[in-house]
């Protein structure tokens, strides 16, 4: 079966730039990884940059991990 691609993206230019991380990560550790191949993507506090990121490192920093 193939995984369907999932990008989740997390952060990004607000006041609720935390919380958006934090929420970001509790969805990547909560999806289906046998349904879902997902990419987490980490935008900057400043809007400017975004980074995709390993699941791995997503997972193992998270409040969680």
């Amino acid at each position: 079966m193939k995984k369907l691609r999932v990008a989740v993206l997390m952060g990004g230019k607000s006041p609720e730039h935390e919380v958006s991380l934090v929420t970001g990560r509790e969805v990547v550790r909560n999806l289906d990884k046998k349904k879902y191949e997902v990419l987490p993507v980490v935008i900057s506090s400043d809007g400017d940059r975004w980074q995709l990121k390993p699941v791995a490192q997503i997972l193992l920093h998270s409040p969680a991990g």
